[in-house]
């Protein structure tokens, strides 16, 4: 009798996450963890010549990572244009659209250092270069863009 072995996935837990955080010496950067929520304020430059950007990663065991724009107010940096793409709402602080959670591009096994973290430094410099051209290099996928995309797939039939 054979068996077919399915691969376990190993949560990280909060405690090791937060190691993974203090690991990167952002400098300036504050972890927490208490309550079950683990709070990671950190300052990121996408480039030597970009501003600085406060930053901040909240994540409860069992749901998606968040990460937050602190200052400046990217809403007021972007006055002017069309809505900002990749966000989660336009309200101050942003919740920024780092990844498609149904492609399950993101998962509790792996390190927030080493996904979401710098995940969020791309986010900052494809939005420097869309406030330069216009146009969104950073991909993706954001749900607003699916579901037009839909309706343009599945057009409603006219009654004659």
């Amino acid at each position: 009798m054979s068996s077919i072995g399915y691969a376990r996935i190993h949560r990280l837990d909060l405690g090791c996450q937060l190691l993974h955080l203090h690991a990167l010496n952002f400098p300036d950067s504050v972890a927490r963890l208490r309550d079950g929520l683990l709070t990671f304020d950190y300052v990121a430059q996408p480039t030597p010549l970009s501003r600085t950007y406060n930053l901040r990663l909240s994540y409860n065991r069992g749901e998606s990572p968040q990460v937050y724009v602190l200052s400046p107010n990217i809403a007021e940096i972007a006055a002017g244009r069309e809505l900002v793409p990749h966000l989660y709402g336009h309200k101050h602080p942003v919740k920024l659209c780092l990844y498609l959670p149904r492609a399950r591009e993101w998962g509790p096994e792996m390190s927030l250092a080493r996904t979401v973290v710098p995940w969020s430094v791309d986010w900052l410099f494809h939005f420097e270069a869309w406030l330069a051209t216009d146009e969104w290099s950073g991909g993706g996928e954001h749900p607003r863009e699916k579901k037009q995309s839909r309706k343009q797939q599945n057009p409603k039939k006219k009654k004659l």
